[in-house]
């Protein structure tokens, strides 16, 4: 992968965290204006999308237990 789709994707998961928290009227339109700017970012959007579905899914109660040797 380039460093130019490294940011990208950096980028879209940035988005992806903004649009959870819930957009303004103005960073819609940033958001609109940043998705129709490159290919590469709806592509990736998509991604980051699957990959925070499938982290909303996994079952973290599993995780508050001490770790036994």
């Amino acid at each position: 992968m380039s460093a130019a789709d490294s940011e990208v994707r950096k980028e879209a998961h940035l988005w992806r965290a903004r649009v959870d928290d819930g957009l303004s009227a103005t960073e819609q339109a940033e958001f609109a204006r940043w998705m129709a700017s490159d290919p590469r970012h709806g592509e990736y959007f998509a991604e980051a999308e699957i990959l925070w579905s499938a982290l909303a899914h996994v079952d973290h109660s599993r995780h508050d237990e001490p770790i036994r040797d």
